[in-house]
């Protein structure tokens, strides 16, 4: 073979090889371009695809909103006992949630930076968007879940908008079906006040009373506390102690724990202790029977619920102004002595009744000591019960339902078996302490004889409505109150937030929580870094978005959105909005008093309430983290009088009520730039300014505690440790 032979072949073998090279190229990027996109799923049931869905409910005529929940049950009882008992809850509603827990279920990984409210979100009739926040994608079952921004309004139908804006992980649009490039799911929105409202109009038209067998004579105060004695009512100047006998035993003849209820109202004229009657919509767990919305319903009896009252001296003025305290949770009435030392002196009565389940077991008594010795045998009209069958009454037990308990192997007892009803939680607890409240208000619309002289003492009439404050638990239901009744038209709830399920998670009764998972059926402690044995890998609203979850956490953020779904008739978010513009109940004098590094009701859920109704305006920030008591848990300032902020808390609740929303006062003088600063409350008050406890660490607390930042748009770097399989649950402890 010559040379150029061989050159020519040798080109020939090149070019050949060039081509083959080239052409596998290009069939590379088509087989790439043409690669299967990752598909939204449109299933029959929720966790195959878009929820909240209103192919999810059925035509009930009897429902406000014209449909009911009908999510699917079968094989539920495969997954666990409570999952059975909360969709039969849901499936009694009317309608979705008003924030609901968004989920958009893939067949494949999706770039959570992707979800933004422009390639994701909740469209109102009127066009109005929103959009996700505290985003998760769920890589086990490829779901991205987050709650919507806003507060949605009840009883109206939304559309849930996905676009292909949004990307699978490889940064190709997600496929929405039948090459469409967005999808829209309608869903309606739940009635949520339906219960309280239709129990107002009960009281006010009195039907409430006489279905409760409450005779006329039966609707006012009663100065009965004390057996024996025609008034159970002192000078507040011969009052050196109260002291409490309470009953923490189920069994009604066991010794009494006994403690102090301090009396630091110096300037009170009177001190009183009575009770009223109040009907009662709760069963004995807590719960209010589930009706359809068209519907409303009856009191099942009535209770004798106790009173305490503080009050200035009649004689100084022409009458005495009305005011109702709210106590806070595992509190009572008796409170009412360490939060108002200021009102009394300022013309005015106040009055305080214990929330539900509160107070310990009926038999317990108090007792006042007089520098003349001591008077016996008062009844506390305790509120509480043995629910969990411990052999023990708790200071909140018979608020709501709860689980029982089974003694372990070192003598203690262990959460085991949850309530069917688990999921109501606080819910119906709070709406009949707002019952009962209301009681309390027309009950004093009536007039009280203070110093039993035979003449009303305290004023009535138009131009003298009752006001309220609250502290914690009371600002709670003193939102859901304001939010409720027209009779009460000035108030200042006193670190209220919501809901309960994320005040309790992020707070110092995360054991709570930790005690409801253990009893779940299944057992959903998943242990990891986060505090009480669980962690639930969901973001606060500026943290990073969460791509790889900790094993074992989504079906605790499924638990927590059913039950935020379930309990929201009785959570203070929902009644914000009437008290903001163009609500109800806007013209209506409130002010919102929030600590700042609270550790108890914690800022974002502070924040919650607030954002609910846009309500900025009008909030008040406490700053103990610019005070000497930095260390301390601010959440108790306006009782605690080792609290820099106690004085100047109470201040601000004796101007704003006695003024009648005229006169509002700085509560701790944190500085011009936190007095009444709305824009700042919007961001300050969506961090905790505490470790979280999902991280592990204790809260601690600094001076000029650090500002928030939102982090919201990035995806949380490295995975949460655990990912590959979840851990054992801990040992009960005893």
């Amino acid at each position: 073979m010559s040379h150029t032979l061989g050159r020519l072949m040798l080109k020939r073998i090149l070019a050949l090889a060039v081509s083959s090279a080239v052409l596998a190229t290009v069939a590379g990027a088509t087989l790439a371009s043409a690669a299967t996109p990752v598909r939204l799923l449109t299933g029959t049931t929720p966790e195959t695809a878009p929820f909240p869905n209103d192919a999810f409910t059925v035509a009930d005529a009897a429902q406000l909103t014209g449909k009911r929940i009908a999510l699917p049950t079968a094989g539920c009882d495969a997954l666990g006992r409570s999952l059975c008992d909360d969709l039969a809850l849901l499936n009694q509603l009317d309608g979705f949630d008003l924030q609901p827990r968004v989920t958009l279920p893939f067949d494949g990984p999706v770039d959570l930076r992707s979800v933004t409210p422009t390639t994701v979100y909740v469209e109102a009739p009127g066009g109005a968007r929103t959009g996700l926040v505290q985003l998760v994608f769920d890589p086990g079952s490829r779901t991205v879940s987050g709650n919507t921004d806003a507060f949605l309004q009840p009883r109206t139908t939304y559309a849930l908008v996905i676009t292909d804006g949004v990307k699978g992980a490889d940064g190709t649009p997600v496929d929405l079906g039948a090459g469409a490039t967005s999808r829209r799911v309608p869903f309606t929105t739940m009635t949520s006040t339906n219960t309280l409202d239709k129990a107002r109009e009960q009281l006010d038209a009195g039907t409430a009373y006489t279905d409760a067998g409450i005779t006329a004579a039966q609707r006012g105060i009663a100065f009965d506390a004390f057996p024996g004695m025609a008034r159970s009512v002192f000078a507040g100047p011969t009052v050196v102690n109260v002291e409490r006998q309470d009953q923490t035993s189920a069994d009604p003849a066991a010794p009494k724990t006994t403690q102090n209820a301090i009396v630091a109202a110096k300037s009170a004229a009177f001190l009183g202790f009575g009770s009223i009657r109040s009907p009662q919509y709760v069963d004995g767990e807590g719960v209010i029977a589930q009706v359809p919305s068209t519907s409303a319903p009856r009191p099942r009896a009535a209770a004798q619920i106790g009173v305490t009252m503080m009050t200035g001296l009649p004689s100084a003025i022409s009458c005495l102004q009305p005011v109702v305290f709210g106590p806070g949770f595992s509190r009572s009435k008796f409170d009412l002595f360490l939060s108002g030392d200021l009102l009394p002196g300022r013309g005015t009565a106040v009055f305080a009744t214990d929330p539900l389940g509160h107070n310990y077991g009926p038999t317990s008594t108090f007792s006042v000591q007089t520098p003349t010795g001591t008077t016996t045998g008062g009844k506390a009209f305790g509120r509480g019960k043995d629910l969990d069958g411990d052999g023990s009454i708790g200071n909140t037990e018979g608020v709501g339902p709860t689980y029982t308990v089974s003694r372990t192997a070192t003598g203690g007892f262990t959460p085991s078996e949850p309530s069917p009803r688990t999921a109501i939680g606080l819910r119906d607890g709070l709406i009949q302490t707002v019952i009962d409240n209301m009681t309390l208000i027309r009950a004093l619309e009536k007039g009280v004889d203070v110093n039993g002289d035979g003449t009303v003492d305290t004023c009535v009439g138009p131009g003298h409505e009752v006001s309220y404050y609250g502290q914690s638990f009371g600002g709670i239901y003193g939102t859901m109150l304001l939010g409720t009744d027209p009779h009460v038209t000035v108030g200042v709830p006193n670190v209220p937030g919501g809901p309960i399920i994320d005040i309790a998670r992020t707070s110092g009764f995360r054991a709570n929580i930790a005690a409801v998972l253990q009893a779940n059926k299944p057992n959903l402690l998943n242990g990891g870094p986060g505090r009480n044995g669980f962690t639930e890998s969901l973001p606060l609203r500026l943290d990073p978005r969460i791509d790889k979850p900790f094993a074992g956490s989504k079906p605790i953020r499924d638990l927590f959105g059913r039950g935020n779904w379930v309990a929201r008739p009785g959570s203070p978010e929902t009644y914000a909005s009437r008290l903001g513009k163009g609500g109800l109940f806007a013209d209506k004098k409130v002010i919102f008093q929030i600590a700042y590094t609270d550790g108890t009701v914690p800022n974002p859920a502070s924040g919650t309430l607030l954002r609910a109704g846009d309500l900025y305006d009008k909030a008040w920030v406490y700053r103990n983290d610019r005070t000497p008591t930095v260390q301390t848990n601010p959440h108790g300032f306006l009782l605690d009088p080792t609290l820099t902020g106690r004085n100047q808390g109470q201040q601000q609740i004796q101007d704003w009520i006695t003024s009648k929303g005229a006169t509002e006062t700085d509560p701790d003088a944190a500085g011009s730039v936190w007095e009444k600063n709305p824009e700042l409350y919007r961001v300050q008050l969506d961090c905790l300014h505490y470790p979280d406890p999902q991280a592990g660490p204790a809260q601690t607390r600094t001076a000029n505690s650090p500002d928030c930042t939102d982090q919201s748009a990035s995806v949380a770097a490295g995975p949460a440790p655990g990912v590959a399989a979840p851990p054992a649950a801990p040992a009960a402890s005893g």
